[in-house]
């Protein structure tokens, strides 16, 4: 049986590479929608965002 620990980092992980093939086919346009409160990126203590696309903070 999965714990709630492991069923919500398996979630997240999920979302994470959800994101980033979003971004991958639809480049920056995307990171508005990343910051729209309730939305799948943005809800309760979990939220997308993105430094820089070639992955280096900034």
């Amino acid at each position: 049986m999965q714990s709630e620990l492991s069923a919500q980092k398996n979630a997240v992980a999920l979302k994470v590479l959800e994101a980033a093939s979003l971004v991958e086919e639809k480049g920056e346009e995307t990171f508005p929608d990343f910051q729209k409160k309730d939305s799948e990126w943005f809800y309760d203590d979990f939220h997308v965002f993105v430094w820089k696309l070639n992955g280096t903070g900034g």
